[in-house]
């Protein structure tokens, strides 16, 4: 039921686009008037990637999780249905506009199950790791977060209403 929730709110959240001039206005409000819209802006075209492309990967992990939770003697089912809900996820953003579907979206959801598999099979299954692993593992994942995010490397990247390879 949880894994059914999580899977409509990332569909829901990917049905729609927030712009970069809506988010600043929220933020410079929210932070009555300390952070103004264009130094936040400013500052959002360096570390977008951080935000947006991390979310998608941590929405992807906490999605496995909880269907590894739901069942967790099925570990096939466990990697397939997160997996494939990403590509039909990006698939789904061809048809909304200023979204795109992109190859490299995909794998940066992948990122984000391999890492919450990893936790699963380590700390929850009952073989602690130690502590630099985890620590290399959360480089690793953010450094490949951004070779993604930034240069996907001719990946295939198709869009309804936004140019290719535009940036939120």
């Amino acid at each position: 039921m949880a894994a059914s929730l999580w899977m409509l709110s990332i569909f829901a959240t990917s049905s729609s686009v927030v712009t970069v001039g809506q988010l600043a206005h929220v933020v410079s409000s929210a932070a009555a008037g300390q952070v103004t819209e264009g130094g936040f802006r400013q500052v959002w075209e360096h570390v977008w990637w951080i935000f947006v492309k991390g979310w998608h990967a941590t929405e992807f992990g906490i999605l496995y999780l909880l269907v590894w939770r739901a069942a967790p003697s099925k570990q096939t089912l466990s990697l397939a249905l997160p997996a494939l809900f990403a590509i039909s996820d990006e698939f789904h953003q061809l048809f909304v506009p200023s979204r795109g579907c992109g190859v490299s979206d995909v794998c940066i959801d992948w990122l984000g199950i391999a890492a919450a598999w990893s936790f699963a099979s380590g700390w929850l299954g009952g073989h602690k790791r130690r502590p630099a692993l985890l620590l290399a593992l959360v480089g690793t994942c953010i450094g490949l977060l951004f070779l993604l995010s930034v240069y996907p490397f001719g990946l295939i990247t198709l869009s309804a209403g936004a140019p290719a390879g535009s940036r939120p």
